[in-house]
């Protein structure tokens, strides 16, 4: 099962959304996923690869090492990159060092909520946050914290264990929903649907190729996942079933979507980039009105990803791999560090 491609999509979903929020500027030609379903996507998505992360690894530092370094490295260079950005727009006043400051060591620490903005920056701005992408990213790493304990339990007691978590997640969601939307949509609440796409991928055959009648099949089950769950995005009633919903689009486009052999997995970038950029072009007036806005966006965005990608996220990944492969073999790490080899 390959997600490059569906990632893709999931994250250009989320620009669209992104730039008709900011500019508030409808583009007719924008597909019609709703952030709320390209977010919940990546969650199953999460679930299904981050836990057969956990399962190939020879270890948990291994694990933890080779997730720090697929995630970390471009989310601090963007961090730091919106920070000085918006100093330099903001012609770096008097107090900018004490807010500088503040503002890297509660992003850099994932809890961007504590400070979204910076300097004023975003005070009239539709949305005051440099970069609303962000909220999305502490739950991701909440997860991985908590994986090797799911991997465990889902071992030693089967699935039952892994039903039992989405029904304490969803149990979570229905009572806290109405009394906070802000924290129901946050890891207990959220939980239910990478425990969806853990549970989606241990059903599943793994490395099965879907004959014709299969595919068939897949399409149906996934356009129908996805009419109901872009239906019920925002439904407490059937929050249950969302997850269920979501996992079918993702399992039947994971099938079907063709696997872009040696393409660069970008999603991660577009996802970072496209809306601090929107709102750094809003502020200085850089902003080409319209569809053409949308095409600029999306133009740079993919560049800047593409960079990304082959300059900060593929080296990050490829020391990653090297030093959890040090992890599982202790006394090789030794003796690179000493020098022996």
């Amino acid at each position: 099962m390959d997600f490059t491609l569906l990632r893709l999509l999931l994250a250009l979903s989320v620009v669209f959304v992104h730039f008709h929020h900011l500019t508030g500027v409808a583009v007719d030609w924008a597909p019609g996923l709703s952030s709320t379903v390209a977010v919940q996507g990546f969650f199953v998505v999460s679930g299904w690869i981050v836990t057969a992360s956990c399962e190939s690894s020879s270890g948990n530092g291994a694990f933890f090492v080779r997730r720090l370094a697929r995630l970390y490295p471009l989310y601090a260079v963007v961090v730091i990159a919106q920070a000085f950005g918006v100093c330099v727009l903001m012609g770096f006043p008097d107090n900018a060092a004490g807010a500088l400051l503040r503002y890297l060591a509660a992003n850099l620490a994932f809890a961007n909520f504590l400070e979204p903005s910076l300097l004023g920056f975003l005070d009239r701005a539709a949305v005051p946050a440099i970069n609303p992408s962000l909220w999305t990213l502490k739950i991701e790493v909440l997860f991985y914290l908590t994986v090797p304990a799911l991997v465990i339990l889902q071992r030693r007691f089967g699935l039952k264990a892994l039903l039992g978590l989405f029904a304490a997640s969803t149990l979570f969601f229905y009572v806290v929903e109405p009394l906070s939307p802000e924290l129901a949509k946050q890891l207990p609440g959220q939980l239910r649907f990478f425990i969806a796409g853990m549970v989606c991928r241990l059903l599943l055959v793994r490395g099965h190729a879907p004959r014709r009648w299969d595919s068939a099949v897949l399409a149906v089950v996934g356009l129908g996942g996805l009419a109901l769950a872009q239906r019920f995005d925002s439904s407490l009633a059937m929050a249950a079933l969302q997850p269920v919903f979501v996992t079918a689009f993702v399992a039947a486009a994971g099938a079907l979507l063709p696997r872009p052999a040696g393409a660069p997995d970008i999603s991660f970038g577009v996802y970072l980039v496209h809306a601090p950029l929107i709102q750094f072009a809003l502020y200085a007036g850089w902003l080409p009105a319209g569809t053409l806005g949308m095409i600029w966006v999306l133009a740079i965005t993919l560049t800047v990803s593409a960079a990304s990608y082959y300059f900060i996220e593929r080296p990050a990944i490829r020391a990653g791999g090297r030093w959890s492969k040090r992890l599982s073999n202790p006394a090789r790490a030794h003796g690179a560090i000493a020098g022996i080899t």
